[in-house]
């Protein structure tokens, strides 16, 4: 199961942006790096004792991606450890070399898939977001056969997906989720997960990126999880 950093959506207050990280072995992985994460993580000091850190990206928005070039600088200079950039598209390095990261500070993993230290491996889906730059959501395998659906940003669930959900596919299942309706398919909102996810199968499911409308009390009402920060 994943930890998190912060569960809340780029204009919430409150949360902080939603970010993600796991530990195996000697390896820490974060999903997303968004303006408030590396403080957050400083905060709770995850770094400590990593020999690698992989950072997995779902998009540049920066509520995803907004202190990632503090990260890289931070894990260089003061652990000596050169980072791991997981991103399919080569946007991401114009990102770092704009903020002050050159090429030689971090290692960039591109493509739709890749295999990851700890035998982790990530599979990433094209997701429906915004028109204006690529966004993904995530099929995260683990050792043993557990896999994780991340959602990232994203005002759908593809169908391949959902129906891989339905039928136990996923140990668990984390959703971008939205109390406001936006027009298009920005975020999900949460009547509309209703729809989509029967009552016996909820418990599997984690709502992510919450706004201010959404409370983690409606999200359980409904029979879903929020996640612990």
């Amino acid at each position: 199961m994943l930890r998190f950093l912060g569960s809340g959506s780029a204009f919430d207050a409150f949360r902080c942006d939603t970010s993600a990280y796991f530990r195996r072995g000697d390896t820490l992985f974060m999903i997303d790096c968004g303006s408030t994460a590396f403080k957050c993580a400083l905060r709770k000091r995850i770094f400590e004792g990593a020999e690698r850190v992989c950072v997995i990206l779902t998009h540049l928005h920066m509520d995803h991606c907004g202190s990632l070039s503090q990260l890289v600088m931070y894990l260089l200079y003061k652990c000596g450890v050169k980072p791991v950039i997981v991103f399919p598209d080569r946007d991401v390095r114009e990102l770092l070399r704009i903020t002050g990261v050159g090429p030689d500070m971090y290692v960039h993993i591109s493509g739709r898939g890749a295999e990851l230290p700890e035998g982790v491996k990530v599979r990433y889906l094209e997701s429906a977001h915004v028109d204006t730059i690529n966004c993904y959501s995530l099929e995260l395998s683990l050792p043993g056969g557990d896999e994780i659906y991340y959602s990232g940003d994203s005002g759908a669930i593809p169908d391949a997906v959902l129906e891989k959900f339905l039928d136990g596919g996923y140990k668990a299942f984390y959703q971008d989720t939205t109390g406001e309706r936006i027009q298009g398919t920005v975020h999900l909102h949460i009547e509309d997960l209703c729809r989509l996810i029967p009552e016996d199968q909820r418990g599997r499911v984690y709502c992510i990126h919450l706004d201010p409308l959404l409370t983690e009390e409606r999200v359980r009402r409904r029979g879903f999880n929020s996640v612990e920060i």
